[in-house]
């Protein structure tokens, strides 16, 4: 299975993992895990989780969404009735799109924090 994770100030990077799991999740973020939904996400079924309280333990910026700071890692998977699965690879090609190729400010209000 394969996840991906964007890191404050470092490039997005993918990693494979046997099973994605809430213990995972939650090493992979810091702590207590949230997700956020985008228009854009969703349309491509990916899901974004964050550290639900990133923000009250003062974690690193990472990037813009909607008007929304993101701070702290963020970790990207695929969506599957109401399941985390493995990104597919038109998912990472997507979130390569969002990250790597072309980082800049869409509709959804992408935008790098450095």
């Amino acid at each position: 299975m394969i996840v991906a994770v964007k890191n404050p100030g470092e490039e997005i990077t993918y990693k494979v993992v046997p099973e994605i799991t809430l213990k995972l999740l939650q090493e992979l973020v810091g702590g207590y895990i949230e997700t956020i939904a985008t228009t854009q996400l969703a349309k491509n079924k990916i899901v974004m989780i964050v550290n639900e309280e990133g923000k009250l333990k003062w974690l690193k910026s990472n990037f813009w969404v909607r008007g929304d700071l993101i701070v702290g890692p963020a970790v990207f998977v695929g969506r599957k009735c109401g399941e985390f699965v493995s990104l597919s690879e038109d998912q990472v090609k997507h979130l390569n799109q969002q990250f790597v190729e072309n980082f800049k400010i869409y509709r959804e209000g992408w935008l790098e924090v450095r």
